[in-house]
């Protein structure tokens, strides 16, 4: 309200296709400062001006650096939703890989996109360069899974441009918002208590199912990813989905065994695990059922598997991956093991986040692109 007067703030004056981070109001209280992420950029500062109008009152302060990559090299992705296996609608983010982009003029839009002096036609010869996968041409494709699990996937420059690397090169990746996510109401989010490993394995199966019911994906190249909760979601993927040939997989910081993890998580976390995940001593068999390290037998035998770990992770031990590690070893599965000795659950350090997004990047790509 300004001035007594209700001033309406619409989709002309944010970005659609990101996340807010912040908000401030001005100390007049008529412009409105926001930082906004977004898929195809790290976080921006933007400001509107309420008094002005709806086309000119919306202006972009900062212009966070991509390495002088021209905007239309970078995919925004669809919002697709499928059915899981007991008819539940499930919500997943699609990056499309780009095909056929002509790269003759790179120079040209370099300097176009530094100077912000596109106009209208350059954007529309720009846009038609986005051209979908044809019938006749196959990608591989990633399983992206978020942490949480009581997370959300939103459209972030997520994992510093991981999906806009893999999308760049050649490979597709659906991230989706699997039960017990939130975002979409309380009882949609308390579906996962007390069933990790369970219905939202399915979820995950039903997303695999769904890329692989298109013309364009690859069967014989699939991969899936996630750290933490993620990350025991893509070790459940491996050893308790093996039918998919899961070509490549990377695990960071994710439970192995469910027994463990909740006997040695923080103790302030103990008094919500039972209703979370389950009671170490009055459900030790269930809670192995749900384990990946109990399925290391059943993975398919053209996996490859890179683990990331913090050694002095509090929440997720580095016995965790200690115990997936060994165990595949000892069958000769191929298994990378990165330690980072300065870290605890994620990345603390930059430098270390770096390396730790630059191996998953190169080790899915080398493995999904051929």
């Amino acid at each position: 309200m300004i001035d007594g007067e209700i001033k309406e703030i619409g989709s002309d004056d944010i970005s659609p296709n990101g996340v807010i981070e912040k908000i401030k109001l001005s100390p007049d209280g008529r412009r409105i400062g926001v930082m906004i992420d977004s898929p195809t950029s790290p976080t921006n500062i933007f400001v509107i001006d309420i008094n002005k109008e709806n086309s000119s009152r919306y202006g972009q302060i900062t212009t966070s650096l991509l390495g002088n990559l021209p905007d239309y090299m970078l995919i925004k992705p669809e919002i697709i939703k499928y059915r899981s296996f007991d008819g539940l609608e499930i919500s997943a983010f699609l990056y499309k890989p780009q095909n056929n982009i002509d790269n003759t003029n790179t120079e040209e839009n370099i300097e176009s996109y530094l100077s912000h002096a596109t106009d209208t036609i350059d954007r529309k010869n720009n846009e038609s360069k986005r051209i979908s996968p044809t019938v006749n041409q196959k990608y591989g494709a990633i399983l992206s899974i978020h942490g949480g699990p009581t997370a959300q996937e939103r459209p972030y420059y997520d994992y510093s441009g991981l999906y806009q690397y893999l999308a760049h090169n050649g490979l597709a990746v659906i991230a989706p918002n699997y039960r017990g996510s939130t975002g979409y109401g309380k009882s949609f989010e308390k579906k996962i208590y007390h069933d990790w490993g369970g219905n939202e394995l399915k979820d995950l199966e039903y997303a695999i199912k769904w890329l692989l019911s298109t013309s364009w994906v690859d069967a014989k190249r699939i991969g899936v990813f996630g750290a933490s909760f993620g990350g025991f979601a893509t070790l459940s993927c491996i050893t308790r989905l093996p039918d998919y040939h899961w070509k490549a997989a990377v695990d960071i910081v994710g439970p192995s065994n469910l027994v463990t993890f909740v006997n040695t998580i923080p103790e302030h976390w103990k008094k919500f695990t039972g209703e979370l995940v389950g009671d170490p001593v009055k459900e030790e068999s269930f809670l192995r059922e749900r384990s990946p390290i109990n399925y290391v037998n059943d993975i398919s035998p053209i996996t490859s598997l890179l683990v990331i770990q913090g050694a002095n992770d509090p929440r997720v031990s580095k016995d965790e991956s200690d115990q997936i590690v060994k165990s595949l070893q000892d069958r000769e599965i191929d298994v990378d093991y990165m330690v980072f000795e300065d870290e605890g659950h994620g990345f603390t350090k930059y430098s270390n986040q770096v390396k730790a997004i630059k191996k998953s990047a190169e080790f899915l790509v080398e493995r999904l692109s051929r």
